[in-house]
């Protein structure tokens, strides 16, 4: 992925699991402060996505269920920045946005989430 840029969009209707991981996890680490003197922003905090919410909590399901991949490929600020993002309200596609989304059938919202959160 690219260096932060502000209010980049993003496109992942119908994007692979793998696609979508890079989209969470394979960004640039900001520096706290910026060259400017100001508290430097991640790049989801103004990142635009387009996005299906049934494919997102299946995503999420996979990548709940399956995450020993993600120690190898990616250092720990990055799962640390991914993480914050996945579980924030930033994130367009964030867990917080897709489990209240009436879009994605409450069973299925309700079946994946035990993953992340006991219900």
């Amino acid at each position: 992925m690219t260096n932060f840029e502000p209010h980049q969009q993003f496109y992942i209707r119908g994007s692979s699991f793998e696609e979508f991981v890079d989209l969470i996890f394979d960004h640039e680490i900001p520096p706290d402060i910026d060259r400017n003197g100001r508290r430097s922003q991640t790049w989801y905090a103004t990142a635009d996505i387009e996005f299906d919410a049934r494919e997102v909590v299946a995503f999420y399901t996979k990548l709940f269920t399956e995450p020993a991949f993600l120690l190898e490929r990616f250092s720990k600020e990055k799962l640390e920045q991914a993480f914050w993002a996945i579980m924030g309200g930033s994130l367009d596609c964030s867990v917080e946005e897709v489990i209240w989304d009436n879009e994605v059938p409450f069973e299925e919202r309700k079946l994946r989430s035990g993953h992340v959160l006991p219900l």
